[in-house]
């Protein structure tokens, strides 16, 4: 989710679709951004289950899919 868009910024959209009852309630949402303190920042942690920064980086982005994969395989197995 990009931080920074224009209609609606992401911390709105990911508030949105995690506040929506359905099966985007549980999928991960990952901030995309250029800031590179905002792991650090607590409200970000509130929203987003991860970050990824600007430039994105393919090796960056494959790490966070398969950290979401293994943790659905635990889920799947209890």
């Amino acid at each position: 989710m990009d931080i920074h868009m224009p209609e609606m910024d992401g911390f709105e959209a990911t508030k949105r679709i995690k506040k929506e009852k359905g099966v985007n309630l549980k999928t991960p949402i990952y901030a995309l951004t250029a800031d590179v303190t905002a792991e650090q920042q607590p409200d970000y942690l509130l929203f987003f289950d991860g970050f990824l920064l600007k430039p994105i980086e393919k090796e960056k982005l494959y790490e966070a899919l398969s950290k979401e994969k293994l943790k659905l395989a635990g889920t799947d197995q209890h």
